[in-house]
């Protein structure tokens, strides 16, 4: 396009008559008259954990479990409910990023197998997208469509802590697109796909059918257009003939400059008599101070500089400390794929510099306060806890890539047909390390761009011209395959494509851009078109950071090849590729095994084993080491070895259970309960923590009273010696405090060479048995029956003896006896009588007790208590009665120490009574 300026939204009638429609009816578009089914989904009892998230999270949880309870009352087994949120957690954290997926925006997608159900807001401006994006992102996942479609519209009530759900009719999944904007049509004739850019604002898919290219898009007339042209397919399309090299892209290259004209160039109000001195490496280190100070300083003032001969003008200040310190000092656009001077290279040249100046804090347009949760990076301090010793990283200073490029989890490749996704447009960064390789990126380098990832449609929606480039990267994407497959687009001839445009001429032009601030344009002798890096202003954290990258636009076919097949069924099956040598799927059991690679930002990639079983279904996800997760103001351990985050699931006409555990240890469990409230459904969601839920807060006590935090804290019930420091018993687990990292567990490195760990002791140690209280009455039951009923946040020891604390094999038929006890703060015969009451003291004998790793999964608990679990054994009984709910004694899941002892006569250890194992 060659006009100066181009429309940024599509005001045809019919698109104002759309809008209209949807203000009046307040409804999902026209996706299906409502019904008489309204759903109400309280989460007053989960509402402790909202309390540990920032306000725009705790929405984006609470639409979380709207998901998980929609799906509890559509009474989808447990088996459904893993397929569809093997990916993704019941619970919202920090801890998890990067081994699973912590979905944002307005709306949530569920596939119970055949239906795909939709959740958006009862007044979402922008419903349409809302529901395209969604349905888009199922068929690239799925590799179809889903037979029909159901939308669900939703209402936050905060003030009673309940959602609302509005269901409407379910719709044939082609009515619902075509309802809702969707278009289809023939491209491969010049009017054709003329006639399909101005009638489409978001590309969908492109295929071929019978030698004929086909495109689909929706079009949105009430939302910002990407306006992509012919002229702009064209660029793109030329991108990947073979000629062209590695396909179309941009990079701000950082570039050296040296000698007398490169540096008067770059850095003009530098005094003619000083550009000699620094071209020779030979400027007065007193002006080379006096630069620094003003920098980082604030002094001396711009008036000095200038008597000095030095620039006052900061980012000119910024390049020539740059050139003393023989570092890159300028950017040097480098243009790939022929999209020099083009349309294409220009909105990828802005969106690089726009986005790198933003996430810094640069520029007229950064969208802090316009975007909400947006926030620079220089405005938020790195916690404590991440901020290495002095001297102990070098160099102190990092630097960066950081680029926009293909998100390939947006793309669905089939033979005939490639699909595009909910977001084709992904922001990386990854930090240099050591010998030239790239690493992770620290906390206060990539925060600012992982927030700007998750929320791309947000930043775009305030900057229509990241819409354009999110159509740009469908394209280009699209456009991939199709010259994989030997097909093409018409184009125009590349004397009609206008290849001379300069950026500084460009911006200056689009007066509609949010950025208004000029570019720092410098023209080198003999070299391309190159800016200066404008510095932040000066702000206190653990350094300073510098950034360079670029926009990669669709290259993962040349990057990867076709993918092959995927082995995963539908509702298992997600975009993002596979190993598929290493992802299977177990006909006998159905457990699969699945390989996720990892894309440009993130190399390492994932593994997922995701198991079922009569008795529940469940999912371990398994990720590389991170230097460094932020935990509050603390640093949680993440190098030593690979991460892992565990759900398991168990679902029946009651409700749906879920457990939530890191490197083992238990989170939190997630209820979804049924109860009948007159002729209105009503879903409870409750929470209750273990003791990984409750770390993070006795992390802050213990930095806020290193001496008595932990003591203090709520739930805290006696401290001991422990190896290497103290030991503390918690209502819901053990916490240690050590002067070295303990050798296992989950740990939080504290100010003062000092750590936090959670683990299960191997063994239970005598000042423990002494503060066991149990429930009189033991029981037996098969070990079968006592992996399914036992809560995950209870801690199990099987009886062992004393010199081998070995555990013998257990087989599920084995019979059991099973004694349930709860700390106490004080030895059995010390406490008071209310402790006492319905409660024996654990007899000391000749036993040891050794950690039993359970792998199990709880039944869902009774709806009038907070948390309880299990049925009885055997086939009867009343909900939540069991050993393991309220009878005889109610003890929380999360306190309940189990105490097992095997039935058998040939292992050499007795149990405590002889009619224990009496069956």
């Amino acid at each position: 396009m060659t006009e100066p300026t181009r429309r940024r939204w599509r005001t045809a009638a019919t698109g104002w008559l759309m809008v209209l429609a949807l203000l009046v009816t307040d409804a999902c578009s026209s996706a299906g008259s409502e019904v008489e089914d309204v759903h109400l989904v309280s989460y007053s009892k989960a509402a402790p954990w909202l309390a540990g998230l920032d306000p725009a999270e705790a929405d984006e949880q609470i639409r979380d479990w709207a998901r998980l309870a929609l799906a509890s009352s559509l009474g989808m087994d447990q088996d459904r409910i893993v397929d569809a949120m093997h990916d993704t957690t019941p619970l919202r954290d920090p801890l998890f990023d990067g081994l699973v997926e912590q979905p944002v925006g307005p709306g949530r997608s569920l596939f119970d197998g055949r239906t795909l159900h939709l959740l958006a807001p009862a007044d979402d401006p922008h419903s349409a997208r809302t529901l395209g994006r969604l349905l888009d992102q199922h068929r690239v996942d799925a590799g179809s469509d889903p037979v029909d479609v159901q939308v669900h519209q939703y209402r936050i009530r905060p003030e009673n802590q309940k959602v609302e759900l509005r269901a409407q009719d379910k719709i044939p999944t082609g009515e619902f697109r075509a309802a809702n904007g969707y278009r289809e049509a023939p491209v491969d004739q010049r009017a054709g796909l003329e006639d399909f850019l101005a009638d489409t604002n978001h590309l969908s898919r492109l295929e071929v059918r019978g030698g004929q290219v086909w495109a689909a898009g929706w079009d949105w007339p009430d939302l910002p257009d990407g306006d992509v042209t012919l002229e702009d397919v064209s660029v793109l399309q030329r991108g990947y003939r073979p000629e062209s090299g590695s396909g179309p892209g941009f990079s701000l290259d950082p570039k050296e400059i040296s000698g007398v004209d490169e540096i008067r160039a770059a850095i003009p109000e530098l005094a003619p008599g000083l550009v000699g001195q620094v071209a020779g490496g030979n400027l007065d280190p007193e002006l080379a101070r006096l630069a620094e100070e003003h920098l980082f300083g604030g002094g001396p003032s711009a008036d000095e500089l200038r008597a000095r001969g030095l620039p006052a003008d900061r980012t000119q200040l910024w390049a020539l400390y740059k050139v003393l310190r023989g570092i890159p000092a300028v950017n040097e656009a480098r243009y790939d794929g022929g999209i020099a001077g083009t349309e294409v290279g220009m909105t990828a040249f802005y969106s690089d510099l726009v986005m790198k100046d933003w996430v810094a804090g640069v520029g007229t347009g950064v969208p802090s306060g316009a975007v909400p949760g947006f926030v620079p990076n220089p405005e938020v301090p790195t916690p404590p806890g991440l901020c290495p010793p002095v001297g102990e990283r070098s160099p102190p200073r990092e630097s960066a890539r950081l680029w926009l490029g293909q998100a390939d989890g947006a793309f669905g490749y089939r033979t005939e047909a490639i699909d595009v996704g909910a977001q084709a447009t992904r922001l990386f960064v990854r930090s240099n390390g050591p010998d030239g390789r790239e690493v992770e990126p620290t906390h206060r380098m990539g925060r600012a761009s992982a927030w700007w990832d998750r929320h791309y449609a947000e930043i775009a929606d305030y900057e229509p011209e990241f819409w354009r480039l999110e159509e740009l990267m469908r394209w280009s994407g699209a456009l991939d395959w199709l010259s994989e497959s030997g097909h093409g687009l018409p184009v125009l001839p590349d004397e009609e494509i206008r290849s001379d445009l300069r950026f500084a001429d460009w911006h200056e032009q689009n007066g509609e851009l949010r950025e208004r601030a000029r570019p720092a344009s410098v023209s080198l002798p003999g070299r391309p078109e190159s800016v200066l890096t404008v510095p932040s202003a000066a702000f206190p954290d653990c350094g300073l950071s510098n950034v360079y990258g670029g926009v990669s636009l669709g290259g993962a076919l040349k990057r990867r090849g076709m993918p092959a097949d995927n082995p995963l069924p539908p509702g298992l099956r997600r975009a993002e590729p596979i190993d598929p040598a290493a992802t299977n799927v177990d006909p006998a059991t159905g457990t699969a095994r699945i390989r996720q690679l990892g894309d440009e930002g993130s190399p390492e990639g994932l593994t997922r084993v995701v198991r079922r079983g009569p008795d529940g279904a469940s999912v371990a996800t398994e990720g590389p080491p991170r230097r460094e997760i932020p935990f509050g103001e603390a640093r949680l351990r993440g190098e030593d070895g690979p991460r892992s985050f565990e759900a398991r699931y168990r679902s029946d006409d009651h409700g749906t259970s879920t457990e939530v555990g890191m490197q083992g240890q238990p989170v939190a469990s997630v209820a979804v309960l049924h109860p009948e409230v007159g002729r209105v459904r009503q879903t409870e969601v409750a929470v209750n923590l273990g003791m990984l839920g409750r770390f993070r807060e006795l992390v802050k006590r213990d930095r806020e009273a290193p001496e008595h935090g932990l003591e203090n804290s709520p739930g805290f019930l006696f401290a001991y010696p422990a190896p290497g420091g103290t030991g503390f018993r918690f209502n819901e687990g053990w916490v240690t405090k050590t002067t070295e990292p303990p050798p296992s567990g989950l740990v939080v490195e504290l100010p003062g060479h000092s750590y936090l760990g959670v683990d299960r002791p191997a063994q239970l140690s005598g000042v423990d048995l002494s503060r066991l209280a149990a429930v009189p009455d033991s029981f037996t039951m098969t070990y079968g029956e006592l992996q399914r009923q036992v809560p995950d946040t209870a801690t199990v020891y099987a009886a062992t003896d004393r010199p081998t604390h070995q555990i013998r094999a257990i087989e599920p038929d084995d019979l059991v006896s099973v004694q349930i006890a709860q700390p106490i703060a004080l030895p059995f015969e010390q406490a008071d009588a209310a402790v006492r009451a319905g409660l024996v003291p654990v007899p000391e004998d000749e036993r040891a007790w050794s950690l039993l790793g359970m792998g199990s999964v709880s039944a869902p608990p009774d709806p009038d208590q907070d948390i309880a679990f299990g049925l009885p054994p055997g086939a009867g009984g009343d909900w939540g009665s069991g050993p393991f709910g309220r009878s005889p004694v109610f003890i929380r899941p999360a306190f309940q120490v189990v105490l097992v002892t095997q039935c058998r006569q040939d292992d050499g250890i007795p149990p405590k009574l002889a009619e224990e194992c009496a069956s």
